[in-house]
């Protein structure tokens, strides 16, 4: 019988986890520090949008304010991305550099790895930055601004991110 159960729990534990899992996984995604910072940071962008496009609409004033905007937001997202993504390699490839030198392997071959390594955050990365791109794009064109673009990008980041694990 007690075999059973740790037959049981093997299969558990290399199984997709469930939609409930995914559900938490993706709050604390949400909730963690640097969701909260940057869904704020998002938030603020894209009011500030509104408010640049009706003082456009009102007074004529509002488009240099609004490419302002707009490029401190690709600088803050850009930087973010950029950040994000190194610690995220720094923490993929840290543990295997270690390991290959403790075992005494050639430069040449732990260049190798990160290269393969970072091939395949390349293109897990090439979605998130379309995804910045059309944010990017969207949010210079004067009327499209007004939309959500900066918090759908952050939160489809932070969504990927939760999917990922």
């Amino acid at each position: 019988m007690p075999e059973e159960t740790e037959a049981q729990e093997e299969t558990d534990e290399t199984e997709e986890p469930t939609e409930e899992a995914l559900q938490i996984r993706k709050m604390n995604a949400f909730l963690s520090p640097e969701g909260i910072i940057m869904m704020a940071i998002a938030l603020f962008f894209d009011l500030l949008d509104i408010l640049w496009f009706v003082l456009d609409l009102a007074f004529a004033i509002g488009e240099i304010p609004s490419l302002i905007s707009s490029i401190l937001a690709f600088i803050v997202f850009g930087f973010w991305l950029l950040i994000s993504f190194g610690m995220k390699m720094a923490v993929q490839l840290g543990p295997q550099v270690l390991e290959q030198k403790s075992q005494r392997k050639k430069s040449t071959q732990i260049f190798r790895m990160a290269v393969r390594t970072a091939g395949k955050a390349a293109k897990k990365g090439f979605k998130t930055g379309l995804k910045f791109a059309i944010a990017t794009i969207c949010e210079i064109i004067p009327f499209l601004g007004t939309f959500f673009f900066w918090t759908w990008f952050v939160s489809s980041v932070l969504k990927d991110r939760s999917k990922e694990g």
